[in-house]
């Protein structure tokens, strides 16, 4: 777990935990310099934890992807569950996971759906993966190339709902991430190198919405002109793209297959040649834009024709 101003939520996070049918055999838990009580609260709760709780805090803020890589450092169980600091758990979440990893002994990581609660814990009748328009029916038919590529289209994989065989987790340091938050970075890495992913379709989290935390399914930032939404697109899909060749470079070292390899890469140039769309001229952005659908890359990494669409418009309309 990896905490920061959490003080709102934290102590029913925890309690959840340690509730659990099947208890943790410890706790490792990075507080990621907090300047309200969290780090007090866990203190406290240290001290009466019926469960080992390692408690490690950074002098100076890292930001929550070197806190988790931090954190998975000193695990030392067989398998690591990621957990954020805001939510609940189910009390068989732990049980139910480790299930799947017994009868399915090959696979890296594991995955779940979750109920979605807004900020005072009431239910809000929807889960996450209709929040996300995630369909993952057919997920554990698919092949590996194929889950590679749902992975790389869409985020599917929440944090909060990801454990791994911890076997695995050396060889995800470091955590190269300029925008992959570290459950992204986790499940395309693992995947690339062919410790595939299952899935557990119950609802095993109630996932906070407020607008204080990291990531969510529903709560939405202000607004933003659009200069400021071009230069955002620009410097997102420029890191999007450094992530994708830190991963490919990282797992071909590793070994990956050549397949595998080569769709990192070729997701690494598709996001370094839509960055240029937004501070190109109107005729060098079409010529992007054809050379992309040509090669059929907006078909492979994003909605086919309605990508190729929106980039079109945004040319018109912003040149």
């Amino acid at each position: 777990m990896a905490t920061h101003n959490g003080e709102a939520f934290i102590r029913e996070q925890l309690n959840s935990l340690i509730n659990q049918t099947e208890c943790p055999d410890e706790i490792v838990i990075v507080d990621d310099a907090s300047t309200d009580k969290t780090y007090k609260l866990l203190t406290n709760f240290k001290k009466t934890s019926p469960v080992t709780i390692q408690l490690h805090r950074n002098k100076t803020n890292k930001g929550v992807i070197k806190s988790f890589e931090i954190a998975l450092k000193n695990c030392h169980g067989d398998i690591v569950f990621f957990s954020d600091q805001d939510d609940i758990w189910h009390e068989k979440k732990i049980s139910c996971h480790l299930k799947k990893f017994e009868s399915h002994p090959d696979s890296g990581f594991i995955f779940s759906n979750s109920r979605l609660i807004s900020e005072d814990g009431k239910d809000m009748q929807l889960n996450l993966w209709t929040a996300t328009s995630n369909d993952l029916e057919d997920w554990e038919i698919m092949t590996e190339i194929e889950q590679l590529l749902i992975l790389i289209r869409q985020n599917v994989v929440y944090g909060h709902t990801l454990s791994i065989r911890s076997c695995y987790k050396n060889l995800l340091f470091p955590f190269s991430c300029n925008t992959f938050t570290h459950d992204i970075w986790i499940s395309i890495f693992l995947t690339a190198l062919g410790h595939n992913g299952l899935i557990e379709k119950t609802s095993l989290v109630d996932y906070r919405q407020h607008h204080n935390q990291v990531a969510g399914a529903t709560v939405r930032g202000k607004q933003k002109n659009v200069n400021e939404t071009n230069q955002y697109s620009a410097m997102h899909r420029r890191r999007l793209s450094f992530d994708y060749h830190a991963i490919a470079r990282q797992v071909e070292d590793l070994g990956a297959t050549d397949s595998n390899v080569q769709l990192l890469y070729d997701a690494a140039n598709y996001n370094a040649e839509r960055s240029k769309l937004y501070e190109c001229g109107l005729l060098a952005g079409f010529q992007i834009i054809f050379i992309l659908t040509f090669n059929g890359k907006y078909r492979l990494f994003g909605n086919s024709y309605l990508s190729a669409l929106k980039d079109m418009t945004m040319l018109i309309f912003t040149k």
